[in-house]
């Protein structure tokens, strides 16, 4: 099998990634999210046009791409939550089904923390909804620990994200 491959996005992607987005971008009762994946497209396109504070990465493997993920400045929501003078969100932790349980969500944080100290930032926060308490809780959990906290209602009326942070240095 060939290697994983950890990269900048190029326009292709977004039309690559329209299967992650249709598995990933579901509410509660399994139905896809169209103006949060249009959202996420939006988001792609102005970070390859170098347009915006979020940068993304994408994960590849055998030409097919696997997922996606970023980082940006935190938002007013997760502030609260940081406790280092430079903290950077991660974002958008996408990755399709058939790649789940194989790095390909670990590689990506991996390449993002990198990216992080390289800009100087001092910890990364992230939380995650309701809706991914089965995927997205325990991949966090694995990675960064106990959640330090809840953003009530961070998505909505009872949409409550839990928040998870690890501090960062340079030997990273």
């Amino acid at each position: 099998m060939s290697s994983l491959i950890i990269r900048e996005p190029v326009e292709t992607d977004i039309r690559a990634l329209q299967p992650v987005f249709q598995q990933c971008i579901r509410n509660d009762r399994g139905a896809f999210i169209l103006t949060e994946a249009e959202g996420v497209k939006d988001s792609l396109r102005a970070d390859i046009a170098g347009e915006n504070l979020q940068h993304f990465l994408v994960a590849e493997q055998a030409g097919q791409v696997l997922g996606i993920m970023g980082i940006q400045p935190p938002d007013k929501g997760m502030e609260k939550f940081t406790v280092t003078p430079r903290p950077t969100e991660l974002i958008t932790a996408l990755v399709s089904e058939q790649a789940r349980g194989k790095g390909v969500g670990r590689a990506l944080v991996s390449a993002l923390t990198e990216m992080a100290v390289a800009e100087g930032s001092t910890e990364l926060v992230v939380n995650s909804g309701p809706r991914y308490k089965k995927t997205g809780w325990p991949f966090w959990e694995r990675l960064f620990g106990e959640s330090v906290g809840v953003a009530k209602n961070y998505y909505g009326r009872g949409g409550d994200a839990l928040v998870w942070r690890k501090p960062l240095d340079k030997a990273e």
